[in-house]
């Protein structure tokens, strides 16, 4: 590209990574990453699922392709078809932060008059309702805007993720209180910017202030969103040190940032812990429990996960349906999933658009193209809206045939020597693996390969395991 002036090109530079990466490696990404900023390039990394792997890579500095999403808009998709559930009420902060005890956000902000508080209230219920504009405009007609207005104002900027215009806002806003803080590192931990957040936590303790509760959940949020379990669970040490009462608030972020870097261990140690203290836990936290399955699609665990929260009483909602589904490992799958999903509708739980992305990975991984094709059309039927990774679905799923009709073109090449093309399940179904084995698709061939859950860097292999 360089030779060629072509350089500068928007397309991302796709690098696909071996699941035998190793820490080392993550020196050479973060290298690369930088190199590929300095030339303008925007560098991306194709995975094969494996959740350890994709946690080092975004350390690096590195967007993962496909492992995620963490662009402000889909964060939002997400936050809004989460709202639209039925029996999540349990999960709004307002509720949780009442019942932990924690002060109201005006006992920060100082006294105010009726007519600012009227004001503010007014601005962020429409910020609240994702009415950005009129809550803005509305702001702008407030001549000497006081700490209520302005936290109000802020709160518009980053619940909206106008990162730039929030971060102006926050920096001329002088004597600026810990909500402000908290607003600001809120936004960043939603979007990785796990260096910011950092950054913030050092000025607030430098301007005197010291982090709450919110703030402490809000960093094990952004460590958990990066995969950094390890600083989420110093963050959670700290707060244990300092006093501070450990609720389920605190025990489900520590439990995300397992499940999002595939930690079932230390997942499971925060529930008995949780047990032990006497902190009762709810669907989020088993639903953490079997996200840290989904990574390497382990449906065992994922399913003894689902026994014990059913023993436990718990009603599971669409989003626990959908984590065990994501445990499925796909090819043969398909039939389990269409199993879960008339479980779910048994129980009265219509599937979301999470649910449906899932169905769409399985479909695809199982070779199932027109299944593929059905899942979109009733998604159309009933009105379900696509989002950010419904299009990703569909984006692999063309490739994947484009990939598979390459091979046959070429007499059934291969790129990795003489091994035999992976065909898919609907042409030859293929016996159960071995107990303890793994497989992914590689993204760029289409091919399937294999690993060993206790060693996978030194077993990674493209033959089939007998």
């Amino acid at each position: 590209q360089r030779a060629s002036g072509d350089v500068r090109r928007p397309a991302p530079f796709l690098l696909p990574l071996p699941a035998m990466a190793t820490a080392a490696a993550t020196v050479a990404m973060r290298g690369l990453a930088a190199r590929g900023a300095a030339a303008g390039v925007r560098v991306e990394v194709e995975l094969p699922g494996l959740a350890f792997v994709t946690a080092r890579c975004r350390r690096a500095g590195l967007r993962v392709a496909g492992a995620g999403f963490t662009s402000e808009t889909s964060w939002m998709e997400r936050r809004a078809s989460l709202d639209s559930m039925d029996g999540r009420e349990r999960f709004s902060m307002t509720s949780v932060r009442d019942r932990q005890g924690i002060p109201h956000v005006n006992h920060f902000l100082g006294p105010v008059g009726q007519a600012e508080r009227d004001m503010a209230a007014e601005i962020r219920t429409l910020a609240g309702r994702r009415q950005w504009e009129q809550a803005l405009v509305l702001f702008s007609t407030i001549t000497e805007p006081g700490p209520h207005s302005l936290y109000a104002a802020l709160f518009t900027y980053t619940k909206s993720f106008q990162m730039e215009k929030a971060w102006k806002f926050f920096n001329e806003w002088r004597s600026r209180p810990l909500p402000a803080y908290n607003l600001m590192i809120s936004m960043l931990s939603r979007t990785r910017r796990i260096h910011e957040v950092e950054q913030l936590m050092h000025d607030l303790r430098a301007q005197c202030l010291e982090p709450n509760s919110v703030t402490y959940t809000c960093t094990m949020t952004a460590y958990g969103m990066v995969g950094d379990t390890q600083a989420t669970l110093r963050v959670f040490a700290e707060m244990e040190s300092k006093g501070f009462p450990i609720t389920e608030v605190e025990y489900g972020a520590a439990m995300s940032a397992c499940g999002r870097s595939g930690d079932y261990a230390q997942a499971s140690e925060l529930l008995l812990r949780m047990d032990s203290a006497g902190v009762s836990p709810h669907i989020g936290h088993f639903t953490s429990l079997m996200l840290s399955c989904a990574g390497v699609h382990d449906e065992a665990k994922g399913r003894a996960v689902w026994d014990e929260l059913k023993r436990r009483g718990l009603k599971p909602d669409v989003v626990a349906y959908t984590c065990l589904a994501a445990c499925f490992p796909g090819p043969q799958s398909w039939a389990d999933v269409q199993a879960l999903r008339t479980e779910m509708e048994s129980e009265g739980i219509k599937p979301h658009i999470f649910f449906y992305n899932e169905l769409l990975r399985i479909a695809d991984a199982a070779g199932e193209a027109e299944s593929f094709q059905q899942v979109l059309q009733e998604m159309d039927e009933r009105g379900i809206v696509r989002n950010t990774k419904t299009e990703h679905r569909v984006a692999m799923h063309q490739r994947t045939r484009q990939m598979r009709e390459s091979e046959r073109e070429r007499g059934h090449g291969s790129l990795f020597g003489n091994t035999e093309p992976q065909t898919s399940t609907a042409e030859s179904p293929m016996p159960p693996l071995p107990a303890g084995w793994q497989q992914a698709p590689d993204p760029t061939t289409g091919r399937f390969y294999y690993w060993q859950e206790a060693n996978p860097s030194g077993t990674v292999t493209w033959e089939r395991p007998q």
